[in-house]
């Protein structure tokens, strides 16, 4: 079964992540517009999606993932969990700070968001692996 802890640190820290820091020191910082960005897919699919294992159907039904331009940021994420018979509605909110680098964006949190991780951004678009089997998509 998959815990509240351990779906924000997989999807709400999936706000984040995708190659951590960079040597190259030729290469400008990415620009990444200040604003609010919402989650659009995961692993490819639409929202409302089913990211789950066997025993435990998670639904992630909305995100989002606010970027200030004083170096801080706030991940937010909608998800229904099976509990009994039901499905029940959660939301977990995420906030650190971020810093960037040719590559992307490098996010740093409290422990619950999943330590740092990182995203790379593509004009109105943020993409994050929150690990090697989630990626999700936010746009602007």
């Amino acid at each position: 079964m998959i815990s509240n802890q351990r779906f924000l640190a997989v999807v709400a820290g999936a706000v984040l992540i995708m190659g951590c820091g960079s040597t190259d020191v030729t290469s400008p910082p990415v620009s990444v517009a200040a604003g609010t960005y919402i989650m659009t897919r995961v692993n490819g699919s639409v929202l409302p999606t089913n990211i789950s294992d066997d025993r435990s159907p998670v639904w992630i039904n909305s995100g989002s993932l606010t970027i200030e331009s004083s170096g801080s940021f706030k991940s937010e994420v909608t998800y229904s969990q099976l509990s009994g018979e039901n499905f029940v509605p959660t939301t977990d909110t995420c906030a650190g700070t971020y810093s960037r680098n040719s590559k992307g964006l490098v996010f740093s949190g409290p422990t619950a968001c999943n330590g740092p991780t990182s995203a790379t951004v593509d004009g109105s678009v943020v993409t994050a692996l929150v690990n090697p089997s989630i990626r999700v998509e936010y746009k602007m």
